[in-house]
């Protein structure tokens, strides 16, 4: 079956648009595409039966290959895979009774993911196909199905409920469209639960094996169908819904199904009650209590139908086993009864009466009654517990509520189930609840029974803490009881209010649990109470008017019950966690200050410090006698003490024995491990999860209130009991499933919490040093446990490996829409979270070693595959992970994913990522997340997989291919990641930049690697969108940048158009398609690319400013600390460009967010990053073009015009006028000069004619425009290795120089920036270097050797540099002016000076153990001396006598320097010396004759043995022997024209002597000997090949090979000069 192209619809699938959804990002690209599938779609949310149901409507498919069919507006193809597609569909719809072309397409869209032939193809097939038999392939396809069918559902639900937000306006009229054929919906809804319910019920060994194999799927559809009918008739137009046959088809069936317990058999225990749950809700909509109240005057309510009435009453009577739905039946009951008192003569009530038997009060009394009995408020406390994970039923519940309150008395249940259901309900609500009259006369009820029902007071009043701090502050009753027989002597009735009666003498009234008698409430003669009527004749019960403090009340309570604690006093314990429950609400939703303020009133008569040390002893003696519940009620009051008033909890948690006095725990651990586990009850562990949470809280502060030392062992001990929990809390047994799931989810929260806030800032520094410091010891040790390095078997990690085996095998259990369902997902995604964060840190905490986690996940990748190809909402996480995973940092060869995965489970990855890229219904971060870990495998060093994605071939094909140079053909499934990236490349304008950016960076990576290189064919169309897309971009007029998030945009802008540029080049570097790089060069010839260039290079926006002081400024604000140390970690910074993207703003928040100042700071700190990251996305663009210019200019057919000047000329332009500040953009700096030199040496070698002036001044003007600028200072970097972006400069300059005509007319004009250039550049940067490196020989008693110093490394090629362009000065017909100008630089700047004497010095320093500097001095002086006026200047600076009287030279006067001995000091003579004084003595003539002889004399010893070399017997021939020997020829001959015998002889007083025996020259005889040496070595080459010795790489190589003649050949004509030269 070949690969379609899923950009069309066919294969936007039913999860796809769930999963848009639920996470909408607002893009309305996405959006749109959303609102096209609903509307394509639409007769699936709008139908009143299951989704797919086989109908008369139903169309058979062809199943002939490659037929083709429509569903929906979508086409689909069968492709090639016919038959087994007819052999699973036949199955399938028999089965379930669906519709054939949905199981086709279902299977057509499966398999493009998972393709099964993958899985026949090899012994290595993927799990999801491999070994299994038919009927486990259909059961695969059928579950995905029937998964299908309840995403339908949810969808549907989702779109009513969120109808109303923004989010949803778009898809507003497919609400609308369900809402208002809802009636139908629900009838046929109702139909299709009962047929499912029995289908489950009647479910035994005779069914199908496909039905059994579905069970699960069908069970969870029954709790989707159940929540879309509670949300149709919510959600439907006018209560269409709620129409009477509706009504009466619901009430049938639950009872004939007993509201589900019917499935009892069939359906687990956790499972049944969310669907017993969810039944009470549809019965609590039916008879919608909210809008019932017996209105005789609507005639569509099913209340005015007597009829119906019977027909309801008949199935409650039938059924009674529902006690909310039977008291929800007795309220409307009554309610009609009431009514129709109120209306006897209405004609619906004489209807009524006849019609309804028994009447509608005892109808109500009945139910009433039988709910009473079957406890109501207890199932009612566990309908809301099951369903309060979904916001939408909690309300339906207390709304209820609301609706029981006038009826119900007000009981300890009640009570409970009122401050549970009431407190988690929405504000609204609440205010409902207060509002009735009869919540308040139930608290009047309950206030004037305090102290004796104080539970049920405070439960009430729980609800709001607003209300419990107001009522408990002043209270104005106090009920008390006394023996009738001892009070009646003590009161009088009131004479003003005769109802009340008047104490006639004192009397002291003792608290509750008083046992003492230690305190007591003096209720003084005169006070007033009232008697209440009591059962028991022989008491008397009296509410006194007495007006006191409820809370200090509280306070001695608490003492009271903790002085006599009994854990089987039932009384007492209720009343201390009704106790509890009351503080633990006010601490949490109401300031400090008044938190505090009841502590001091609960503490006003107590006798221990105050109430807190009462209620940690409560604790101690809770924990002592093991009683779970008291234990859990402190446990939570903790949590909320630490949020407040920490400063208590840390000083008792340190010394407590529930975390014990060590760090091996204490009696947390024996409770878990002797109750908790063994009742399967968890909440004191939730609980303590929850106080972690908080105390960790607390760490973020800057109060030090509690000493960090403190904090930091209490949190060890709780993360030492947590890990403990953790290793093996996936093993327990559990009363309520899903606390397994909340303790892992709330475990790993805690430990990524302490993980992030250690290691996720401030990486650079020590652990000791950072702001969160006090989670060192925490923090190791989660890491000692989980990234352990040197075991196999690792306990920590087993529940984490567990779920993702788990999840792999079993998909049906893990996509339910329970309570299990809400937190596994929870759990699930807490865990490739948590997997992700330790892989990132894994380098950062234990450098380059890997952990034995790391390691198992390599094993574990192809169930992470299979769960990739399973569960659409779980990708972006699978991938994140292998992500993470690539990119560790490995001491070796990291493993390969190729080889864990192997070669099937790669290929359905592929098959899988490709089918995801190429459609447009998924969602961003998913795309993003593909993309980068397509960029991890590139940079991986994962060779194998990169293969494979991007050619999308079997390795061992591609290898084949390789080996043989096999034409490249397309093997089986083959599916190259890389061609769907260029495809890709076309709708990069309708992705958001920040999707686009990660998008080419990915095939950015990819041109970096062979495979591509090899797989690459014609790109032109790939190539001409990116070139199109690089020019729209940079020709969009510039948008205002007001906000940071438009800096933000713009940065995205910025560094997606430099990818792009990026990817140009890479292309131009390893591509050789000569069409494709035609593309590129015409782009870079573009007038249009130049002037897009030149503002690329140009840097805006800095706020020098804004970061000037910002450091200062936060180190003063907050004493002892930095803003360095907020730095977010590198592995952290997921966004590229984001606010928070450069500092932990959440961890910022947290500790600074007390302080008034803190909102102004932290907006100049995101300004501030936000700036950075601007001018870094620039320099970044502006590095990604001169990327593109160096690849074009250093490819071998460039062509450089006349435009590159200009923008060379622009850059430079730039350097020098820009204001910005050198240190932090001298890179940038650099950058522009050397493209700027690269391109100019591509303009001078490109140009056909020698010289160009007007392009010579161009350079020459803007180099000196730098040269000249005062804020970059050139001459004082000169020779610092660490700021030479100088060099590219004076390259620059040479080359405009060495494109000038000799006798070009721009001296006339501009002589005097020619000499500055000079002065600046020769004169001055000469001097520093000479006077750099003789500070290194005036430290040096003895010769030094400098070979590994990168100063004079520089220094050597700054000279080098330096001298070529003096050449290039020398080489020009200088006016005389000019060369008296310079002149006089030379000499006014000490440049001269300094040169001799770093000659003269020149031995104390070697590099490489040569006396380098020597012949660099020389070669200068050399240049010089060719120029009269400078050649003047050195001469009345004793030139001559530096030459002859410097060591070095002092050393070659010895003689005997050859070649072969001495190469260097040779150099230093031959081409420095004896340069020089020819140079001279051609130069003056006889006016240094004197200084010449002088010269002669001086390296006599030298000339002769040179001389006499030529007559050994030994003789070793080489070309510097044979220069030297032409030279000293030369200055023999010039001696002789200028009669120095004589000088020579007067000068030295010796009349006998003459100056040419010093050259073996003197008699005719030694001339023809000379001669005769040089006409045997020209007939004898032989022998001349024999004594020939080479000197350059380029000798040796000729004399090794064919080129050995042309060498000889050369050498001949060399010595037929000398003789020539002798002769004449």
């Amino acid at each position: 079956m070949s690969f379609t192209n899923t950009g069309d619809t066919q294969c936007w699938t039913i999860e796809n648009a769930l999963l848009l959804l639920t996470h909408n990002t607002g893009e309305t690209e996405i959006l749109d595409l959303v609102k096209k599938f609903l509307v394509q779609n639409k007769s699936l949310w709008i139908g009143s039966t299951l989704p797919f149901k086989k109908t008369k409507a139903s169309k058979d498919v062809d199943f002939s290959d490659n037929a083709k069919f429509q569903l929906r507006s979508a086409e689909y193809s069968i492709g090639t895979n016919s038959l087994k597609f007819k052999k699973y569909t036949d199955k399938i719809t028999e089965g379930l009774n669906v519709d054939e072309q949905e199981v086709v397409r279902v299977i057509i869209q499966t398999s493009e993911r998972v393709p099964e032939e993958l899985g026949e193809s090899s012994d290595s097939g993927t799990q999801l196909f491999k070994d299994r038999d038919d009927l486990e392939k259909t059961t695969f396809y059928a579950s995905k199905l029937l998964r299908e069918r309840r995403f339908v559902l949810q969808i549907m639900s989702l779109l009513l409920r969120e109808s109303d937000s923004e989010e949803m306006s778009n898809f507003l009229e497919i609400s609308e469209s369900i809402a208002s054929g809802a009636s139908q919906i629900v009838s046929g809804l109702v139909d299709e639960l009962e047929t499912l319910m029995g289908f489950i019920k009647n479910l035994d060994s005779s069914s199908s094996s496909l039905s059994r194999a579905t069970f699960q799927e069908n069970v969870n559809t029954i709790i989707d169908l159940a929540k879309l009918l509670a949300t149709l008739i919510v959600g439907s137009d006018n209560r269409v819904g709620l129409s009477s046959q509706n009504i009466v088809k619901w009430f049938k069936l639950m009872d004939r199904t007993d509201y589900g317990s019917s499935l009892s058999k069939r359906i687990p225990g956790a499972t049944l009650t969310t669907c017993q749950a969810l039944f009470t809700i549809i019965s609590l909509l039916f008879i919608d209590l909210d809008y019932n109240y017996g209105s005789l005057e609507d005639d569509a309510t099913y209340m005015n139908k007597p009829q119906i009435i019977t027909e309801i009453t008949h199935c409650l009577d039938s059924s009674p086993t529902n006690p909310i739905v039977l008291y929800a039946w007795a309220i409307v009951m009554h309610r009609k009864w009431a009514v129709i008192q109120e209306y006897p003569d209405h004609e619906l009530s004489l209807s009524f009466r006849q019609a309804v038997k028994p009447d509608f009060l005892t109808i109500s009394n009945t139910c009433a009654a039988k709910a009473a009995e079957l406890d109501v408020f207890s199932a009612l406390l566990k309908c809301h517990s099951t369903l309060e994970f979904d916001y939408f039923y909690p309300s339906i519940i207390a709304s209820f509520v609301i609706s029981m309150v006038p009826y119900a008395r007000l009981s300890d249940g009640m009570a409970s189930a009122v401050l549970k259901i009431m407190g988690d309900a929405p504000d609204s609500v609440i205010e409902r609840f207060f509002a009735e009259q009869s919540t308040e006369n139930a608290l009047i009820v309950a206030r004037a029974k305090v102290p004796l029902s104080l539970t049920r007071f405070l439960q009430l009043i729980g609800i709001n803490a607003s209300l419990a701090m107001e009522e408990l502050c002043t209270l104005r009753s106090y009920m008390e009881v006394f023996q009738e027989d001892e009070f009646y002597y003590k009161y009088k009735t009131d004479e003003v209010t005769p109802g009340l009666i008047r104490l006639t003498q004192d009397i002291d009234v003792y608290p509750p649990f008083e046992e003492l008698h230690d305190l007591s409430l003096l209720l003084k003669d005169g006070t007033r109470g009232q008697l209440i009527p009591s059962q028991d004749k022989s008491k008397s019960v009296v509410t006194f008017l007495y007006e006191y403090n409820g809370w200090s009340l509280m306070g001695r309570i608490l003492q009271n019950i903790s002085r006599h604690y009994n854990k089987d006093d039932k009384e007492k314990l209720e009343t201390i966690s009704s106790i509890l429950a009351a503080m633990t609400r006010v601490t949490n939703e109401l300031d400090e200050q008044t938190s505090s303020e009841v502590y001091g009133y609960m503490s006003a008569f107590i006798d221990e410090t105050d109430v807190i040390e009462v209620i940690f002893r409560v604790f101690d003696q809770a924990l002592a006698s093991r009683n779970m519940e008291t234990m859990v009620s402190c446990v939570t009051f903790f949590s909320a003490l630490a949020l407040r008033h920490p400063n208590r909890i840390w000083p008792y948690l340190s010394l407590s024995l529930f975390l014990g006095g060590k760090l091996n725990g204490g009696l947390a651990t024996t409770l878990l491990g002797s109750v908790e586990m063994a009742e399967g009850d968890f909440s004191l562990t939730l609980a303590f999860i929850d106080l972690t949470k908080a105390l960790i809280k607390d760490c973020f502060t800057l109060k030090n209130d509690v000493a960090e030392r403190l904090k930091s062992d209490v949190l060890a001990k709780a993360v030492t009991h947590l890990i403990h929990v953790f290793e093996g809390f996936s093993f327990w047994r559990y009363n309520e499933g899903h606390q397994k799931m909340e303790i892992g989810t709330g475990i790993i929260q805690i430990f990524r919490e302490i993980l992030l806030s250690m290691y996720g800032v401030d990486e650079n520094s020590s652990l000791d040093s950072k702001v969160t410091r006090l989670f060192v010891p925490s923090a190791k040790k989660i890491v000692e446990t989980f990234l352990v390095s040197d075991l196999k078997d690792v306990r920590s990690t087993k529940s984490l490996f567990l779920m993702i085996q788990n999840l792999a095998a079993f998909p049906s259990q893990y996509q339910t829409s329970d309570k299990t369902g809400y937190w596994y997902d929870k759990w699930v995604s807490s865990v490739f979270d948590f997997a992700v964060l330790l892989v990132d840190i894994r380098p950062v905490v234990q450098s380059m070693q890997p952990s034995t986690f790391e390691l198992s996940l390599f094993i574990e990748l192809p169930r992470l595959v299979e769960i990739y190809c399973q569960y659409n909402s779980l990708r972006s996480r699978v991938i994140a992970l292998m992500t993470s995973l690539v990119s560790g940092s490995w001491p070796e060869e990291p493993p390969s994913l190729l080889a864990h995965l192997g070669q099937e489970h790669a290929n359905v990855l592929l098959r899988s990522m490709a089918y995801d890229l190429n459609n447009a219904f998924e969602d961003y971060p998913l795309r993003i997340a593909l993309y980068d870990f397509f960029s991890a495998v590139m940079q991986g060093n994962q060779e194998g997989l990169s293969i494979v994605l991007i050619t999308g071939k079997d390795i061992k094909d591609w290898l084949l291919e390789e080996r043989q140079k096999a034409p490249k053909d397309t093997p089986r499934y083959s599916l190259s990641l890389l061609s769907i990236f260029k495809k890709s490349v076309s709708q990069i304008g309708k992705l958001p930049d920040y999707v686009a950016l990660h998008l080419v960076e990915a095939i950015a990576l990819a041109f970096n690697s062979w495979a591509a290189v090899r797989e690459g064919g014609d790109d032109t169309p790939f190539l001409k969108q990116l070139i199109d897309e690089l020019k729209a971009r940079s020709a969009k007029s510039s948008k205002a940048l007001n906000e940071n998030s438009d800096y933000i945009s713009k940065c995205y802008e910025l560094r997606l158009v430099s990818k792009i540029a990026e990817i140009l080049s890479l292309y131009l570097f390893v591509s050789q398609e000569s069409s494709s790089r035609k593309l590129i060069a015409d782009l870079i010839h573009s007038k249009e690319f130049i002037n897009i260039a030149k503002e690329q290079f140009k840097i805006d926006g800095y706020r020098s400013s804004l970061h000037a002081n910002l450091e200062n400024n936060f180190e003063k604000k907050y004493s002892g600390l930095s803003l360095k140390q907020f730095t977010k970690a590198s592995f952290l910074v997921r966004s590229k460009f984001a606010e928070s993207a450069t500092y932990a703003l959440p961890l910022m928040d947290q500790l600074f967010d007390t302080d008034a100042y803190w909102a102004n700071y932290r907006e100049e700190i995101v300004l501030a990053s936000v700036n950075l990251q601007y001018v870094s996305a620039q320099i970044t663009s502006a590095k990604a073009y001169g990327a593109l210019l160096t690849s074009y200019c250093n490819t071998n057919d460039t062509l450089v015009d006349q435009t590159f000047i200009d923008l060379v000329t622009h850059l430079l332009k730039l350097n020098s006028e820009q204001d910005l500040p050198i240190e932090m953009f001298k890179g940038l700096y650099k950058e522009r000069m050397e493209l700027a030199f690269l391109m100019s040496f591509a303009f001078s070698k490109s140009l056909k004619s020698g010289s160009d002036d007007t392009t010579a001044f161009a350079l020459i003007n803007a180099v000196s425009l730098i040269l000249f600028s005062t804020e970059l200072g050139m001459t004082d970097y000169w020779g610092k290795y660490e700021v030479a972006y100088y060099t590219p400069l004076l390259r620059i300059l040479l080359i405009g120089l060495n494109l000038l005509d000799p006798n070009t007319k721009l001296f006339v004009e501009h002589s005097g920036k020619f000499i500055d250039i000079f002065s600046i550049v020769v004169s001055r940067s000469a001097k520093t270097v000479f006077y750099s490196v003789l500070n290194e020989a005036v430290n040096s008693t003895s010769a030094k050797d400098l070979s590994g110093s990168t100063t004079v490394t520089s220094e050597i090629a700054d000279l080098s540099l330096t001298f070529s362009i003096l050449k290039a000065y020398l080489r020009l017909n200088l006016p005389s002016s000019m060369s008296s100008a310079i002149s006089n630089s030379l000499s006014s700047n000490g440049t001269l000076k300094a040169g001799l004497s770093l000659y003269s010095c020149s031995h104390l320093i070697k590099v490489d153990n040569e006396e380098i500097f020597a012949d660099l001095t020389l070669m200068f002086i050399y240049e010089l001396v060719s120029v009269r006026p400078i050649a003047e200047q050195l001469i009345r600076q004793g030139l001559l006598s530096v030459l002859t009287e410097s060591p070095i030279s002092v050393r070659i006067r010895n003689g005997g320097i050859s070649p072969t001995t001495s190469p260097r000091l040779h150099h230093v003579w031959s081409n420095g010396l004896l340069s020089v004084i020819l140079t001279l003595l051609c130069t003056f003539k006889e006016r240094l004759l004197p200084e010449a002889l002088f010269f002669v004399s001086s390296f006599s010893n030298q000339i002769t043995s040179t001389m006499q070399n030529w007559k050994s017997d030994s003789i070793v021939i080489s070309t510097p022997v044979i220069q030297e020997t032409a030279q000293i020829i030369l200055l023999h001959k010039l001696l002789n024209s200028m009669n120095a015998d004589e000088v020579f002889k007067t000068q030295y007083a010796q009349p006998q002597r003459s100056f040419q025996s010093i050259f073996e020259l003197d008699t005719k005889d030694q001339k023809n000997d000379f001669v005769g040496v040089m006409n045997y070595l020209i007939s004898h080459p032989k022998f001349l090949s024999i004594r020939f010795f080479p000197t350059s790489p380029e000798e040796q190589r000729l004399l090794n090979s064919d080129g050995k003649a042309v060498l000889i050949e050369r050498l001949i004509q060399e010595f037929r000069g000398l003789k020539e030269s002798i002769l004449t």
